[in-house]
């Protein structure tokens, strides 16, 4: 069985290298700038003529693939656990819960794993700052601002 060709070909002669559709020298660039601009369907066949309906909307597949894959929703807060496990009156799995269920309890660190809050989460930013051994930056506001990168959905 044959191999399908790719739609897009790269050659050092035409256009520098960038990517053109096959049998063309329309560039894979004009039809995104074009995208860009709002152009639809019809007016993008109506600008390059030597373009194939097919060919147009591989590159509009392949314009939301992209898109998709570089707007991906952030990754919520871990959630190993929906219960604290707690020992001797003290959350030992921190970082698995939400805010509401380790505010003004005893909890550990959910970064280093050593300190236990009194009241999470007074204290926590001097603990990050000078002692925690969770977090891996040296400056003591950038060792607050990964804390909070990491573990920020434990604030309400």
């Amino acid at each position: 069985m044959a191999r399908p060709r790719p739609p897009f070909r790269r050659s050092p002669d035409i256009h520098g290298g960038q990517p053109v559709f096959a049998d063309t020298t329309v560039p894979l660039q004009a039809l995104l700038d074009g995208l860009k601009r709002g152009d639809g369907v019809a007016r993008l066949l109506e600008t390059y003529p030597e373009l194939s309906e097919a060919q147009v909307r591989a590159v509009l597949a392949w314009a939301v693939e992209e898109l998709i894959a570089r707007e991906r929703l952030p990754i919520g807060p871990p959630q190993a656990s929906l219960l604290p496990r707690v020992k001797d009156g003290v959350i030992t799995n921190t970082g698995e819960l939400r805010a509401d269920q380790v505010t003004g309890r005893k909890a550990v660190c959910p970064a280093c794993g050593r300190l236990v809050f009194q009241s999470w989460p007074e204290g926590w930013d001097s603990h990050v700052e000078h002692r925690c051994a969770g977090v891996t930056a040296t400056d003591a506001e950038e060792r607050k601002a990964e804390f909070k990168r990491r573990y920020g959905y434990l604030f309400r």
